[in-house]
């Protein structure tokens, strides 16, 4: 949200980003004690609408992790976020890895698309 407003911001890349909300989240803020967290990347949340209506006009990657379904809706995806959430970003570049959650970071195609990203293909780093 904030690549739009701030003129020092050359580029955003997204790490299985909940972009379109999260509908775990939406069912676990029923639950007694949820974390307020919950509030935030649930489906109606008003951050996660504001993501949705992104128009950016810089340079956006988002990687997209899935291993499978998510637990409580089966929708496909990484273990935690769906793989349609991931996707939400309009005029993002979309990577795809077959990664948890969990392990996308150290995932050696993440550093790989994030490199290329920022530097160009066949890059010298």
């Amino acid at each position: 949200i904030l690549a739009n407003k701030l003129s020092n911001v050359a580029s955003l890349t997204t790490i299985s980003a909940p972009l379109g909300g999260s509908k775990t989240a939406s069912f676990m803020m029923l639950l007694p004690g949820a974390s307020p967290v919950f509030a935030d990347i649930c489906e109606h949340s008003p951050y996660i609408k504001l993501c949705g209506e992104l128009n950016l006009s810089i340079p956006a990657m988002s990687i997209i992790t899935q291993s499978g379904l998510i637990p409580f809706t089966l929708e496909s995806g990484d273990g935690v976020v769906s793989t349609t959430s991931q996707a939400t970003l309009r005029r993002a570049r979309h990577i795809e890895i077959n990664a948890s959650h969990f392990g996308a970071l150290a995932h050696p195609q993440t550093s790989r698309a994030i490199t290329d990203f920022l530097y160009g293909e066949n890059n010298e780093y």
